[in-house]
């Protein structure tokens, strides 16, 4: 195939990916911010038929798919190639038939590519969200970490080594990320990821120049420590936390500011974290003036318990003591987030087998998300709805099942589908639950098999004894 044939293929399939993948955005995912993301990583490629645009787009789409395979990417980059052509096959089947030019167009694609691209989504989303949906005018984030399992290769395992109580050969890698989403778009702003026994207070802190002053961070009990909340305070983020469960407190001290409502001062830890240098923990100050509250939180069908949590916002005539309870309730819309990642796009478990590509598939996966969080939005503004009472699960279906139709369709066409995909996913609105409690139980039994408590060639020199 000659330069010209190339070009108009390349061109062709630019154009069919970019009427489904990257519609939910329009201008947000175009070949040109694409292109330009790769100018800013500094990044120049020859011209071929999988070049970086198409493999951002292609691997997008595989992980959007039920199907992850390379072989089912491949078989869409052929078949958007195939569409209207003026002969059935435009290129040689055997130059796009085997999945390995597609796997190392993967493996040339830069990870800081990707992870600018989904930072663009978010930040795209969260431009959009109007004055009246923040908390007080502000920007909230939400923060917490979670562990997915990666394919046991030797390369992962030593990058990310396996949890010590699972025999060799008996386990998986682990990889722990600890994330950022905005409350308002549901978005992930932000991410970092270690071995699964890295310290996430010490990694939420490597993400500081995500967050702007006047933002606010809400996170779990983990978080609640001096060293983290001065940390944050410097930096003119306000923070919210679960008092940590090695601080014990008095209520009867500080300044009173309501009922369980005081203004304390705490003292400098004597001796420095050892996950702080000793430069960080030298610039920390002194005292550290906090604010503590304890109200209640009510479960349907047990006793009210009773919940301690810090914070820096410290005006107690702006900031209620029922607005920040409120406030910090809503913190479990990050475990939903991460459920909605994990489980219902199911990156419980990675499928590519190096810590390189590892990286790069997680990025894909946050860029998938912001996306789907994208089409959400979209949706909402059209039909008046609230994007984060939307469907994340059913806006993905939808997705997939729209897909194809949006990159073969013509103009007039494309335009009825999509509305039509608006107002599917518009109607897939949540019911409002507030204070849910289900009991973790299942109704079906498991298929009886036993564990895999040693290596499997060990298993097969037995068998075959």
């Amino acid at each position: 195939m000659d330069i010209s044939d190339i070009g108009h293929s390349v061109k062709q399939l630019r154009q069919k990916f970019a009427q489904s993948t990257g519609l939910p955005l329009g201008q947000a995912l175009s070949g040109a911010t694409i292109e330009a993301a790769l100018r800013e990583e500094g990044v120049t490629y020859r011209r071929c038929l999988l070049d970086p645009v198409v493999t951002v787009w292609a691997f997008l789409s595989q992980i959007i798919d039920t199907d992850r395979s390379c072989r089912k990417a491949l078989s869409r980059v052929w078949a958007y190639l195939s569409d209207q052509a003026p002969e059935p096959i435009l290129i040689d089947p055997e130059a796009v038939a085997d999945t390995g030019a597609y796997c190392k167009a993967r493996q040339r694609l830069p990870e800081g590519v990707v992870k600018r691209l989904y930072g663009q989504v978010a930040d795209h989303l969260e431009d959009g969200v109007e004055a009246t949906r923040r908390w007080w005018g502000r920007r909230v984030f939400l923060a917490d970490g979670t562990t997915v399992l990666l394919p046991d290769t030797p390369a992962n395992q030593a990058a990310y080594p396996q949890h010590p109580n699972q025999q060799p050969g008996c386990g998986f890698p682990l990889l722990k990320v600890v994330a950022l989403f905005s409350l308002a778009t549901g978005a992930l702003k932000g991410a970092i990821h270690q071995v699964w026994s890295a310290y996430e207070p010490k990694l939420l802190r490597q993400l500081h120049n995500v967050l702007a002053a006047r933002d606010v961070l809400v996170g779990d009990r983990i978080y609640g420590t001096y060293t983290h909340i001065a940390g944050w305070t410097q930096q003119q983020v306000d923070v919210l936390f679960r008092l940590h469960q090695a601080r014990t407190t008095d209520f009867r001290q500080g300044t009173r500011l309501g009922k369980d409502d005081r203004l304390v001062v705490w003292g400098k830890p004597k001796q420095r974290p050892k996950e702080l240098s000793l430069e960080a923990y030298q610039q920390l100050p002194d005292t550290l003036t906090v604010r503590l509250l304890r109200f209640a939180v009510s479960r349907k069908g047990f006793r009210a318990k009773p919940v301690t949590v810090v914070t820096s916002l410290l005006d107690p005539l702006r900031y209620r003591k029922e607005e920040i309870a409120r406030l910090y309730g809503l913190r479990w819309e990050v475990e939903l987030d991460l459920r909605h990642l994990k489980a219902t796009m199911e990156m419980d478990m990675f499928r590519t087998k190096s810590p390189d590509m590892i990286h790069k598939e997680l990025a894909i996966y946050f860029l998938a998300y912001n996306l789907i969080r994208s089409l959400m939005s979209q949706a909402a503004r059209v039909y008046g709805r609230d994007p984060l009472r939307l469907s994340f699960k059913g806006t993905l279906q939808h997705l997939n099942t729209f897909l194809p139709l949006l990159a073969m369709a013509n103009s007039r066409q494309r335009a009825a589908y999509y509305d039509t995909l608006l107002r599917l996913v518009a109607r897939e609105k949540l019911p409002d639950r507030p204070h849910r409690v289900e009991p973790r139980l299942v109704k079906r039994r498991p298929k009886c098999s036993r564990w895999l408590q040693q290596p499997r060639a060990v298993l097969k020199q037995k068998l075959a004894a």
